[in-house]
């Protein structure tokens, strides 16, 4: 402790990215000794050092991947090493109520801030200086609020204030922002940002991995040490079934089929090899997917529309384009999708599913083939077996929490 506070102080006078990332890194040593869940929540988050937050600690997105940037220019903010292990503790509360991705698109960014501060500091003995904590919001309001609850509550209860003077947060021409997302409140939150839905579901998966490695990596007894509704959200998480990334599964997919060869200098001609004027071949990725979607009415208009436009959004990029044939117990007319063309105008919302209309309508119109990709989106309630024709390449997305089919070719993706 006595070394990581000198540490500080040297910081406090010159830093440089190689001592702080030192101090730091000492830091989260010592989180990971007295709160182990929140020292390894911490030791999963890709660290880098630069100038764009607005305090020494900010959690912000690089796609999908959840990171701890470093402003070496505040560490005047943070006195000794007891505040910022305190800090660091507060930011891996935001990690574990997921709360860069529930308010990553949030319209009130700075009252969003305030209510995740107070949720996060309920469970803190001593918040991160100039933050918001319960007390100091509930004068501001000039009301009583619950302890220990969801920052949803808080920020409900700021949002009923009209006026941003009334939480005594105007410093110059009404602007909230200079004064809620400096560095004397602790942790900037202004690289929350915003992701987009496929970013989303990448995000939540990976955030809840990083929450159940904590679990797995500690005991019964170490978690037993922590307030009870940190534990329950642990369980929460940990309880949630697994779920393969469909976008990922679908890429890697996408990016290792064939659609016959094309000329190409970057390759020699293998039959003369000698003359480097001839061009070889490379593989066309393929270009066109076959999507089959269930028309059970179980499966709402948004959720569906969501997910062909993310698979638009996927086949973009390979200049491909989604077939999508609905279907029920039989199959319907398909219709081809192509960019900026509208996902659905009208469903034809059917009875009993009938997996096996699928498979029998590639073999009867000899559409089966090694390279083809096959996207079945279901709620998952149809036939127990099926006959496949042996073919594979499938990637069922399902929407409800289980599949039918005893043994489905291909992969399948529980979406939730």
């Amino acid at each position: 402790m006595a070394n990581l506070n000198q540490q500080i102080y040297q910081l406090q006078q010159h830093s440089t990215a190689e001592e702080s990332e030192k101090a730091v890194g000492a830091a989260i040593m010592a989180v990971l000794a007295a709160q182990p869940v929140y020292g390894i929540l911490l030791t999963q988050l890709p660290r880098f050092h630069r100038n764009d937050a607005h305090a020494l600690l900010a959690l912000g997105w690089q796609g999908s991947q959840l990171m701890l940037q470093v402003n070496d220019q505040y560490w005047a903010a943070v006195k000794n090493a007891s505040e910022l292990q305190n800090l660091l503790m507060h930011v891996a509360l935001h990690v574990l109520w997921q709360q860069p991705l529930r308010y990553a698109s949030s319209k009130t960014p700075v009252a969003s801030k305030i209510a995740c501060d107070v949720a996060v500091n309920e469970y803190l003995s001593e918040p991160p200086a100039g933050s918001f904590t319960r007390a100091r919001l509930a004068a501001a309001l000039q009301q009583s609020l619950p302890e220990k609850a969801d920052s949803s509550v808080y920020l409900s209860a700021i949002l009923k204030r009209t006026q941003p003077a009334e939480l005594g947060l105007i410093r110059h021409n009404n602007d909230v922002t200079a004064t809620a997302q400096t560095g004397s409140g602790g942790d900037d939150h202004g690289l929350w940002g915003s992701l987009d839905v496929s970013e989303q579901l990448q995000a939540t998966a990976q955030l809840n991995t990083m929450i159940q490695q904590s679990v797995a990596q500690t005991t019964s007894v170490q978690r037993g040490l922590l307030p009870s509704a940190v534990q329950a959200q642990l369980m929460d998480v940990i309880q949630q079934p697994a779920q393969i990334l469909w976008q990922r599964v679908f890429a890697q997919m996408i990016g290792q089929t064939s659609h016959g060869r094309r000329e190409s200098h970057a390759r020699f001609n293998r039959r003369q090899p000698q003359r480097m004027t001839l061009a070889g071949s490379v593989e066309r990725l393929t270009r066109t997917v076959q999507v089959f979607m269930d028309e059970s009415a179980s499966i709402s208009d948004d959720t569906m529309a969501r997910l062909i436009a993310e698979l638009q959004a996927l086949v973009r990029a390979q200049s491909s384009r989604v077939e999508v044939h609905p279907f029920d117990a039989a199959i319907h007319e398909a219709v081809t999708l192509t960019p900026g063309q509208p996902v659905l105008k009208q469903r034809q919302i059917g009875g009993g599913t009938r997996y096996q209309v699928i498979f029998d309508w590639l073999h009867e119109n000899n559409r089966i083939s090694r390279d083809m990709i096959i996207v079945i989106l279901t709620d998952g309630a149809g036939e127990k077996e099926l006959l496949d024709y042996g073919y594979q390449r499938v990637l069922w997305v399902v929407t409800g929490s289980k599949m039918s089919v005893q043994t489905p070719p291909g992969q399948v993706a529980i979406l939730n």
